[in-house]
């Protein structure tokens, strides 16, 4: 236990002067404690945290969770880009306390600051939730039996190969589906209708065989249908097609952008909140790939587990329709059975299947 007492007079610490401040408490912490249980010739060892590409943090998680599992942390969480100014903080608890992380969050300039202190701050929030044994770590090895240990634990680690869907994205290709495809054709046939214009006024130079010419203007025809040849090809589709498969898109799924992870026998997914990503969605899909290579990690809590799946709700919703058979029923009777219908629709959108796991994300990151 020591005391801890920062007091800023008017402005904000840089980065680098907090950095270094935090670090040098950190060593004279390290050392204290290190000396209750060794002798006086050993040296501490050196402790080495993992390097993190972050994707996505969420923040507010973040801060929350850590007031929650530390010692508290300060009122003014900020996320602002300019500057804060810090209030005088008095504490006696662990070198690890959520007001050590809650100084961390406040007491900077600019966003760039801003993003390295929460990685930092997350650093903090693993490590303590990895000592309190409340983290369950899964992976491609251990996908078959830690699922059957999580109960106890309060938040999982996932890493495996991921897949992103960004219905947002495919909700704008088939809306853009026909156009591309045309557009598409139309390039790649190019040369080819460049070469025989070519080819067609040779033949008008040098032969008056109109049947020849004839042949020839055919083709070039042929080749300048863009939409024909595109349908050929399978890129051009049924307008009306299209565009009721982009409206049951746009309804079930409401342009969410969803992290699937899937191991051995077992799938886990969750829903991204854009607002988090460190680069735009697009940036991160060129870099990583919608099936990434590298192996992602994903941080959160399981909200879905052991719910019903979607073919338990259709039956349970059948069940429930087959013994409403009252003639007077009243509105609350006709809204149920609405919403059973609604219902059973929306599971078919985003009811868990029986071998999915869905998490609420805290972090997503690439481990270096």
């Amino acid at each position: 236990m020591i005391d801890i007492a920062i007091t800023v007079t008017s402005g904000v610490f840089s980065l680098a002067t907090l950095a270094f401040l935090f670090l040098s408490l950190y060593k004279e912490y390290r050392i204290k404690e290190f000396a209750k249980t060794h002798t006086k010739d050993e040296k501490p060892p050196v402790k080495t945290s993992p390097i993190r590409s972050f994707l996505y943090l969420d923040e507010y998680k973040l801060f929350s969770f850590s007031s929650q599992l530390f010692s508290g942390m300060t009122d003014y969480i900020l996320s602002s880009d300019q500057q804060i100014s810090s209030k005088t903080q008095t504490q006696t608890s662990q070198f690890f306390s959520g007001r050590s992380i809650g100084e961390i969050a406040t007491m900077e300039k600019g966003k760039m600051e801003r993003k390295f202190l929460h990685d930092f701050a997350y650093t903090l929030f693993e490590e303590q939730i990895v000592s309190m044994e409340r983290l369950l770590t899964v992976d491609a090895t251990n996908s078959n039996t830690a699922i059957s240990s999580f109960r106890g634990k309060t938040f999982i680690k996932v890493t495996g190969t991921a897949k992103f869907l960004d219905s947002k994205f495919l909700s704008s290709v088939i809306e853009d589906f026909n156009k591309v495809g045309e557009a598409l054709t139309y390039v790649s046939t190019h040369d080819s209708r460049q070469e025989i214009v070519k080819r067609v006024d040779e033949e008008a130079k040098q032969t008056k065989d109109r049947n020849q010419i004839a042949r020839l203007k055919a083709q070039l025809q042929y080749l300048a249908d863009a939409r024909r040849l595109a349908k050929e090809n399978n890129l051009y589709q049924d307008p009306q097609f299209l565009e009721n498969i982009k409206y049951l898109l746009n309804f079930g799924y409401r342009d969410i952008l969803e992290l699937r992870i899937l191991l051995p026998d077992i799938l886990f997914s969750t829903i991204v909140n854009r607002e988090y990503l460190r680069e735009s969605e697009n940036a991160l899909i060129k870099k990583y790939a919608l099936k990434t290579e590298k192996p992602l990690t994903l941080v959160g809590i399981i909200t879905q587990s052991e719910s019903e799946t979607i073919e338990e709700v259709q039956d349970r919703i059948d069940r429930e329709v087959d013994s409403e058979n009252d003639d007077d029923e009243v509105i609350k009777q006709v809204l149920e059975k609405i919403l059973n219908a609604f219902s059973g629709v929306e599971a078919h959108f985003s009811g868990r299947l029986k071998n999915e796991i869905i998490i609420d994300p805290i972090a997503i990151y690439h481990e270096l």
